[in-house]
C-alpha cells in the first residue's frame, strides 16, 4: 500500500512539473510605451498659418488642449503634451512671444508667471522660464517643439508678435504613458 501512494505521488509531482514547465513564462519587466492621441491644430496644413502683426493683429490664442479625456469608458488625463510651432518671419526683426495659460474650467485662464505689472513698490516679480521669446533670424520657416507640462484639464498658448510681421502655424499632441 504504501508503494502505491509512493508511485502516485510521483506521477503527481512529475505531472506538475511538467505543467509548471509547459504554462510557467518567465517574469520580465517592460517599459511603458507611450501612447498618442489626436492632437488639436491652428490649421489641417503647414501652408495654412494665422499671420500675426498685419492689419493690426498682435495676438493669436491657440485652441484648448482638454488633457482629460476618455477611451471607451476608460476616463484618464494626459501626462505631457508636446506643442509644435512653426514660424515664417518677414524679416529679422520678427519677435514671436508665447505664453502658457492654464484653467481647470475653460473659462477662467490663469498665466504661468506673476509678475506685478506697473506697481512701483514690486512684491512679488517670479518669472517663470516657460515663457519664450522667438527671434526670427532669417525670413524662412522655423520649427520648434515645446514640452508643456498637463498641470490642469485645460491648456493654451498666447501667441504675441512684435517688430515686423510673421505667419505662425501651431499642433498640440498630447501624451499618455501606458499602465
Amino acid at each position: 500500500m504504501l508503494t502505491k501512494t509512493i508511485k502516485i505521488s510521483a506521477v503527481t509531482l512529475v505531472f506538475g512539473i511538467v505543467a509548471v514547465i509547459a504554462f510557467w513564462k518567465p517574469l520580465t519587466t517592460h517599459a511603458n510605451p507611450s501612447s498618442f492621441f489626436s492632437p488639436v491644430k491652428s490649421a489641417t496644413a503647414t501652408t495654412s498659418p494665422t499671420f500675426l502683426n498685419t492689419a493690426g493683429t498682435f495676438q493669436a490664442t491657440s485652441t484648448a488642449l482638454d488633457n482629460y479625456t476618455s477611451s471607451g469608458l476608460t476616463f484618464f488625463a494626459y501626462d505631457r503634451n508636446s506643442l509644435m510651432v512653426q514660424m515664417a518671419g518677414s524679416s529679422t526683426a520678427a519677435l514671436l512671444n508665447i505664453r502658457y495659460q492654464f484653467s481647470t474650467d475653460g473659462i477662467d485662464w490663469y498665466d504661468d508667471d506673476i509678475t506685478s505689472g506697473t506697481s512701483t513698490a514690486s512684491v512679488i516679480d517670479v518669472r517663470n522660464p516657460t515663457n519664450y521669446n522667438w527671434l526670427a533670424n532669417v525670413t524662412a520657416t522655423s520649427s520648434k517643439l515645446l514640452s508643456v507640462p498637463a498641470v490642469t484639464r485645460y491648456v493654451r498658448a498666447v501667441f504675441t508678435e512684435s517688430g515686423a510681421s510673421a505667419a505662425i502655424w501651431y499642433q498640440w499632441e498630447p501624451v499618455k504613458q501606458n499602465p
